[in-house]
């Protein structure tokens, strides 16, 4: 079984690196071609669906999948929000460029995230398909598939 190495952030956000893009199948004419973009994700067990940053759903030409309610945390009630399908790819080790072949077409939602240190939310939705592993102490990620 593969593993995938992360990081800490703020010493306790636990983070991998991944490559995100817009191939997922539209036809050419609805997007200009391929974009891609390697960026932080967190991996956040309380979060049922995965999220992007709304800056980079534009960043990287996604079309619009239509609206989903979304409740975030510290918030008291759900907002609709805009839904994209995104091609995830996750490096095996956060120093290094080689990938994993876990690869997958992500329904993600729309948020702000601002002054943070990822740009995308890998929630249950995608951590539930492999086993994660955040130990000693805190200090090791580990996620095998």
């Amino acid at each position: 079984m593969p593993i995938i190495q992360g990081k800490l952030a703020d010493g306790r956000q636990p983070l991998v690196k991944i490559r995100i893009s817009n191939e997922v199948g539209i036809p050419d004419d609805l997007y200009p071609g391929v974009q891609q973009s390697v960026v932080w994700a967190l991996l956040d067990t309380g979060a049922t669906k995965s999220a992007l940053d709304e800056d980079l759903c534009r960043e990287l030409s996604l079309v619009p999948q239509g609206l989903i309610a979304f409740l975030g945390a510290g918030m008291d009630s759900p907002m609709m929000v805009e839904r994209y399908a995104a091609s995830v790819s996750i490096f095996l080790d956060h120093r290094r460029a080689e990938t994993s072949d876990w690869s997958d077409i992500v329904s993600f939602t729309s948020v702000r995230m601002h002054d943070r240190p990822f740009k995308a939310v890998l929630g249950m939705d995608i951590i539930i398909k492999g086993k994660l592993t955040i130990g000693n102490g805190g200090q090791a990620i580990r996620f095998e598939y």
